[in-house]
């Protein structure tokens, strides 16, 4: 029999879950408003520019992607977010070298494809910000981004020794909206950066009490690793 926590959250997920339907992302923004939300990215096309370098204690020895995916799925599930998994064909990893001869100095941002996570702290816990940091930082990401509570503060955050944003610096939003055609959209400075829900698959919001004991069990020994190196 469910407990009146997990009815809770039962009720909630299901909530969040209309709001995706049909892949809409615009309604993520009423959930924004309500809680402190984050995204942070799986996989990487190469792992480079980390904090933790060879031998440091707090290294991630994991750098095939799918182990990256499983490992870093475990700990957000395990910290109790509310979680989907989407692609976002926009996101901006680390620069490359400008092609201009005359400005060799000038880096460019290079746009790849990569799962990421919306992670929500549906309890409110107070360390969720700083939780999603230091994730960001042990999975040597270049960057995480944050919605604090009630949408108006909207921020990047630095998790590694790339370029951009650089490690622990905040790049605010300058605009926040949401497009229609399952399109998140974000505007930083004068770049605009598209989040597109994949069309081929129903996204929908995951929470650790969802799963069976024995998946259960399995989560949290993963998130227990990663404990370890926080």
């Amino acid at each position: 029999m469910q407990n009146s926590y997990h009815q809770k959250v039962n009720a909630l997920l299901d909530k969040f879950n209309k709001l995706l339907h049909d892949n809409d992302l615009s309604n993520l923004q009423s959930i924004i408003e309500k809680y402190d939300c984050a995204i942070i990215t799986i996989f990487k096309n190469e792992v480079n520019n980390c904090i933790y370098g060879e031998n440091h204690p707090k290294q991630l020895n994991i750098t095939e992607n799918h182990e990256r995916y499983k490992a870093l799925k475990a700990k957000l599930l395990h910290n109790y977010y509310a979680l989907f998994c989407f692609n976002d064909p926009s996101y901006t990893e680390d620069y490359k070298p400008s092609q201009d001869v005359e400005n060799t100095d000038i880096k460019l941002p290079v746009k790849v494809n990569e799962d990421s996570f919306f992670a929500v702290n549906i309890d409110n816990q107070a360390n969720f910000i700083e939780e999603i940091i230091n994730l960001g930082k042990l999975f040597c990401q270049d960057k995480v981004t944050i919605f604090e509570k009630g949408g108006e503060v909207n921020y990047v955050y630095g998790t590694s020794n790339a370029n951009f944003p650089g490690l622990d610096k905040k790049e605010y939003f300058t605009h926040l909206y949401f497009g229609s055609e399952s399109e998140f959209i974000t505007k930083m400075g004068s770049v605009p950066s598209n989040l597109t829900a994949p069309a081929k698959e129903q996204l929908y919001f995951e929470h650790f009490l969802q799963y069976q004991n024995n998946s259960k069990f399995l989560v949290s020994l993963e998130a227990k690793k990663i404990n370890k190196l926080l």
